[in-house]
């Protein structure tokens, strides 16, 4: 009788389970003797996103990032306190008659904005529209997003773990829906703005949404390379600038010291030196100080890492120099909002293009060497 017909049932079951070098495969029961030994199981990898699944992703991807846009435009034309109600559900119709019109309009009265500008109802209906658009395409991610995960045929093409994800992302976008009404319902009450650090908060987490999605779509997710980490804090340090820009936005600081790069001829205004502690939080002038100095900084990092990057790694000197197109247009727009005393178009494109150089070096940190 040879070894094999003699060997015990558990030992041919595992060697049975092996790749094909005869080594036993990660997961499967490894026979020592007498002994059973499992080995460490590790998780299946994604399934390649192709066809519809990744249509879909890059078509979700493209409505956060208009939706982006278009609260920038709403925050900068003022229309973010016309619609005083939160109806996630059913307030999808806008009003049809002039009698619902008269209604809203009523219940915009009592807002501290309409104190402040006392607008007609046809100056109203103006306010209203970009804010009723933004709204409905927040409900249109969200249905766009997670539609599509109740089709177990649809979860099978993404894969198990990435169908989780998603509807993670799907999670964070009601929960983004929620921290929207919460700033505007900020500006309701005392005073006509809503608090700039929880606009700060909305598009901080927009951006960690978008930065979800695609990174869903990189081929390289989760990869690591030489520079990941000091391009990942270079990532964190943009983002933390993006925040303090949209906190100028909030505070209207924005038009305080409309020259560049200094602040009239000053690199640290009179009001910063003045300012203590959380104070400076709600100082215009101190958060636009510290915007713009933080954005010095992290632009000299950037220069000689990406630099680096670019000299000694080539196959990632495409996505260094997508890096610095976008931190070159960055500064120019920067000029450009503070010069022309916040132009709409150029401040919108200036909030786009901070998302976008963040969700650049996240890519990059993937490929970093």
């Amino acid at each position: 009788m040879t070894h094999a017909a003699t060997m015990p049932k558990v030992a041919r079951k595992a060697h049975s389970s092996g790749d094909a070098n005869g080594q036993p495969s990660l997961g499967s029961v490894e026979a020592r003797g007498d002994t059973r030994v499992v080995a460490p199981s590790t998780p299946r990898p994604d399934v390649r996103l192709t066809g519809h699944a990744r249509g879909w992703l890059i078509a979700v991807a493209v409505l956060m990032g208009t939706l982006v846009g278009v609260g920038a435009w709403v925050r900068l034309l003022d229309a973010g306190l016309s619609i005083v109600v939160w109806q996630p559900v059913f307030g999808v119709l806008p009003p049809m008659t002039h009698a619902q019109w008269e209604a809203l309009y009523d219940a915009y009265k009592r807002t501290p904005q309409y104190v402040q500008l006392a607008p007609t109802l046809d100056e109203f209906r103006t306010l209203f529209w970009p804010e009723y658009v933004h709204r409905v395409l927040g409900r249109l991610v969200f249905l766009a997003l997670a539609a599509p995960l109740f089709s177990s045929s649809f979860r099978s093409k993404l894969g198990v773990s990435r169908a989780r994800r998603m509807g993670l992302v799907a999670t964070g976008v009601v929960f983004q829906g929620t921290v929207g009404w919460v700033m505007v319902a900020s500006g309701l009450r005392d005073r006509p703005m809503v608090h700039p650090w929880l606009l700060a908060f909305h598009l901080g987490t927009a951006t960690l949404l978008l930065l979800a999605l695609t990174a869903e779509l990189d081929p390289l997710r989760g990869h690591r390379a030489a520079f990941t980490r000091q391009v990942q804090a270079i990532g964190a340090a943009a983002f933390v600038v993006m925040l303090l820009g949209a906190a100028v936005a909030g505070l209207r600081a924005g038009v305080l010291y409309p020259t560049f790069p200094s602040f009239g001829g000053r690199w640290l205004p009179p009001e910063v030196a003045a300012c203590e502690g959380l104070m400076c939080l709600q100082e215009g002038s101190a958060v636009h100080w510290a915007h713009r100095m933080a954005a010095y900084g992290v632009s000299a990092a950037l220069l000689v890492v990406v630099g680096t990057i670019a000299r000694t790694a080539p196959r990632s000197r495409a996505w260094a120099l997508r890096t610095f197109a976008h931190l070159a247009l960055q500064i120019t727009l920067g000029a450009a909002v503070v010069l022309t005393n916040v132009s709409l178009p150029l401040a919108v494109l200036h909030q786009l293009n901070a998302v976008a150089l963040v969700l650049t070096l996240a890519a990059l940190a993937r490929r970093a060497g």
